[in-house]
């Protein structure tokens, strides 16, 4: 199934090269018997503007409901590029400093634990700051279908740190929640609402949700997962559903809040970055801050709540992946192209990245063809 459109950016009602659509279908139905991932869903953004999505696959493996464009995927932490994009606005309207401190905004939140760190060094991780999922106790609670998570449960199972603030690199999921925390104690109103008023309705992104606000419609995919399965669960292993209309369910939704807890289809994640580096979300001055990407030690930069990483063939990449019980994402922007893509699968085993260069290797040739055409 695909679908093709113009979108709001300056390519106004520009159409998709039907061959370029018609190759890229073919791609995700071929990924999709080759891997064995219950389903895919994917979408592109190309330099005139206009976008492509399609999807291929089972939403429900069980009951057999395939997937379409408009279904709804766990996206995990791309949701920390609109925490990071909402903190930037703050700041630009004067609401809150980069530099102020974790404690100015929570503090209940122990400096031993590390409230002394900058909102600067939360977004960037550069923090210190315990991760709560490296927590073995937070593990066995979160299969506990009965706890209602809030913020400050989850704070519960942030340990000592790992090192000082700005001493080092290590990739914590607290510090997301910490900055849900001040946007809410910023702003006196929900983060789900902050993001929608904010950053999605301008954008006309109503399939895009923190879950926490509101769990998305009944067009959702299920997730599955190998991790402890057994034969009797199929061969996409364990459905991590639980009967919510919360995806992967109630319990990592919320607690993942605002560290991984939203949910989007393949299209409008697209949209939303091809907005968000395309300049449309921040002032130019925000947006350099946000893709000021440092190295970590890892294999990826980092910047303010976006990833970047060089890939040989294909120059760079900027955005985030996303992986959370159930499902895993990834949400890349080529500057050099002008070409944003996104990638959604419900399976939390399978090495995404092959789908992403596959998907790649069919855009991009492309792209750069047409660039030649065009003298």
């Amino acid at each position: 199934m695909a679908l093709l459109t113009g979108c709001g950016g300056g390519g106004g009602n520009a159409t998709f090269s039907q061959e370029l659509a018609k190759d890229l279908q073919s791609q995700v139905d071929q990924d999709q018997a080759l891997y064995g991932v219950p389903a895919i869903s994917e979408a592109v953004v190309l330099p005139n503007g206009s976008v492509w999505a399609g999807a291929s696959g089972k939403a429900d493996a069980k009951s057999g409901r395939k997937v379409n464009t408009d279904t709804v995927f766990a996206i995990g932490s791309i949701t920390k590029t609109f925490v990071s994009a909402l903190v930037l606005k703050l700041a630009e309207d004067g609401k809150l400093s980069l530099d102020d401190r974790v404690g100015k905004w929570v503090p209940e939140f122990p400096r031993s634990k590390g409230s002394s760190a900058s909102l600067r060094q939360l977004l960037s991780h550069r923090s210190g700051i315990y991760d709560f999922v490296d927590n073995p106790a937070f593990g066995k609670a979160i299969e506990n279908g009965r706890l209602h998570w809030t913020a400050e449960r989850t704070l519960r199972y942030v340990r000592d740190p790992y090192f000082g603030p700005g001493k080092g690199f290590h990739y914590s999921n607290t510090n997301y929640t910490l900055l849900g925390m001040v946007i809410e104690r910023t702003t006196d109103r929900p983060l789900s609402e902050q993001i929608q008023t904010r950053l999605l309705e301008p954008l006309d992104l109503e399939a895009i949700r923190l879950q926490a606000g509101s769990p998305p419609s009944a067009n959702i995919a299920h997730g599955y997962t190998a991790l402890n399965a057994s034969p009797a669960q199929g061969r996409f292993g364990q459905d991590v559903s639980d009967g919510t209309s919360f995806v992967p369910n109630a319990r990592v939704s919320q607690s993942a809040w605002a560290a991984g807890g939203m949910a989007a289809d393949a299209r409008s994640l697209a949209v939303w970055a091809d907005a968000l580096f395309g300049g449309q979300v921040l002032k130019k001055a925000s947006l350099d801050q946000m893709t000021d990407l440092r190295g970590t030690g890892e294999r990826f930069e980092y910047g303010l709540g976006v990833m970047g990483a060089a890939v040989v063939q294909w120059s760079e990449l900027v955005g985030h992946a996303g992986q959370i019980e159930g499902f895993q994402s990834e949400m890349w922007y080529l500057p050099r192209e002008d070409v944003t893509i996104v990638v959604l699968v419900n399976n939390d085993t399978f090495r995404l990245s092959r789908i992403v260069d596959d998907m790649l290797s069919v855009v991009i040739p492309q792209v750069h063809a047409a660039a030649l055409d065009r003298g």
